[in-house]
């Protein structure tokens, strides 16, 4: 079977995942397992870095709205039982 490459986002030419596999060795095994690792963590940081303002958005967000009720909470007295 003749696959043909694929060009990815960031203009670099990869092979589909079938042709990349080589289990004729143990070391062939890992070095694919090693390239995949270092394209999925390449590729995640990318996607992440797009997101990352986004995320920080939502995460400001949330702590504008979960803040104030635990400062008021925390300027009123413990009863009793509890200190």
């Amino acid at each position: 079977m003749n696959h043909q490459p694929i060009l990815h986002q960031n203009g670099q030419e990869i092979q589909p995942f079938g042709t990349l596999l080589n289990l004729s060795s143990p070391q062939g095994l890992l070095s694919t397992l090693q390239e995949l690792r270092q394209t999925v963590e390449s590729e995640g940081q990318a996607t992440f870095n797009q997101w990352r303002s986004h995320i920080n958005a939502i995460f400001r967000l949330v702590l504008s709205i979960a803040i104030p009720p635990a400062l008021v909470l925390d300027c009123r007295p413990l009863p009793d039982q509890v200190r």
